[in-house]
């Protein structure tokens, strides 16, 4: 993280902020503070998997409070209960890794050509028959990214899968955008 303030403070001497290389920094400077997110997101996950196991695990009878004509809940609404909680959890997990995804591939501050459809394509050379070219006309930079955090930073199964389902939205999405049709 040094090295990139260094790079930003350099790159502010120079003047260097309309530059494409400049959007690059800011790309990397936002992909760390993205792998905090998700990092953190993760331990609150595990941590609720763990509490939720552990609070599973204590089942209580339905016991009536003597002279208070009440009862405490029993395993099985308890059971209910912790449904309900674990799947919203489950939910805002779900939303997190979203937005988390999103918030590595928005950068309006700065534009990174490299992450905009058809960047790729219009750096390669004209024959239009080469492997290349095919290669490139299904690249989707968005999808790429959100599978690099999947495959290289995930440290939990959920959200490697989450991350990999929003890849794959991304890219069907911009296929579709682009008049192709996804392969299934």
């Amino acid at each position: 993280m040094e090295k990139l303030a260094q790079v930003h403070q350099v790159s502010l001497v120079f003047d260097l902020e309309g530059a494409a290389c400049f959007g690059e920094l800011a790309f990397m400077e936002h992909y760390k503070e993205v792998l905090v997110e998700l990092g953190q997101v993760e331990l609150k996950m595990e941590c609720q998997s763990m509490s939720s196991s552990s609070s599973s695990s204590e089942g209580l009878g339905l016991a009536a409070v003597p002279g208070a004509g009440r009862s405490r809940v029993g395993s099985s609404g308890r059971s209910t209960l912790q449904a309900i909680g674990s799947a919203a959890a489950a939910g805002v997990a779900f939303y997190s890794i979203s937005d988390i995804a999103d918030r590595l591939l928005s950068t309006p501050a700065h534009p990174l050509p490299s992450l905009e459809e058809g960047y790729w394509m219009s750096c390669s050379p004209s024959d239009s028959s080469s492997l290349l070219n095919t290669l490139l006309e299904e690249l989707s930079p968005a999808a790429m990214a959100a599978f690099d955090l999947a495959c290289c930073h995930c440290q939990l199964w959920k959200t490697s899968r989450q991350l990999l389902d929003t890849a794959e939205r991304r890219l069907t999405s911009s296929l579709e955008t682009r008049g192709m049709k996804p392969e299934r």
